[in-house]
């Protein structure tokens, strides 16, 4: 499922008087990247000073937004002059592993001692070929080691719709002797009499408590008409009546 996204065209009046450290001004919110392979950005620089530089950047979170990454700048070349700039970045081998992304300008002056300033007006593009599917917040009990549980996260998807699945969490209060992995499930005809689920994500269950991104998954909808996606849990070997609180988003291509 692909669909086009552009950012409102936004003005901003920028100062800086550092070349030691990069400032940035971000012109979009925190938006899925699941599936965002390219972005083109333009930007229009007008009542540049002679000491002001700038370029467009991006940030990626894995988790949570609060918790991000360091800022990419989108190409080496600063922009030092007035006018209207095109540029573009490859993120198909950025974004695995990524739930959230947004755009902005990064920007400094030439030399210390200096000050300048300029009018930026930015716009990105990029093709959507995700789309978050569904998130739960709850705290979950897992009975025992022989009974392997399930929380449903998304609706029933055309499976068509679907070719990799990713989810970032964050588990909390979480017993020694819980465990938990993400999971999809198919069904051929109608969802009443759905297959077994199968289990997705690097590293297999996961026992420790913290925040973190499985990073795409490929799935198998070969014949297949739905399909939805969940988390199994279970206690590990003789434990019983384990609890974690599960924070969970899941998004596809």
């Amino acid at each position: 499922m692909s669909c086009g996204r552009l950012t409102p065209a936004t003005q901003k009046s920028l100062y800086s008087d550092t070349d030691s450290q990069s400032q940035y001004q971000w012109f979009a919110d925190w938006v899925p990247c699941t599936g965002v392979d390219s972005l083109h950005f333009t930007m229009s620089v007008s009542a540049l000073t002679n000491d002001f530089k700038c370029r467009p950047a991006y940030q990626t979170a894995e988790v949570r937004p609060a918790d991000a990454d360091s800022p990419v700048h989108v190409t080496d070349t600063w922009r030092t002059a007035d006018g209207a700039y095109y540029d573009t970045v490859d993120l198909s081998s950025v974004t695995n592993g990524k739930f959230f992304i947004r755009f902005g300008v990064e920007y400094k002056v030439v030399s210390q001692g200096t000050a300048g300033r300029a009018d930026i007006e930015i716009q990105a593009a990029y093709l959507a070929k995700g789309a978050i599917r569904g998130s739960i917040s709850k705290e979950l009990t897992a009975v025992s080691n022989s009974v392997e549980q399930r929380e449903v996260i998304s609706e029933w998807i055309p499976a068509c719709e679907v070719s990799e699945i990713n989810a970032a969490y964050v588990a909390t209060r979480m017993d020694s002797g819980f465990e938990f992995r993400f999971a999809y499930q198919t069904a051929a005809a109608i969802t009443e009499t759905p297959d077994d689920w199968t289990e997705i994500g690097v590293g297999g269950w996961i026992s420790s408590p913290g925040e973190d991104n499985i990073g795409d998954s490929t799935v198998t909808t070969t014949g297949k008409m739905w399909v939805r996606i969940g988390v199994l849990y279970s206690c590990t070997e003789s434990n019983t009546n384990k609890i974690a609180n599960l924070s969970a988003i899941v998004a596809t291509r």
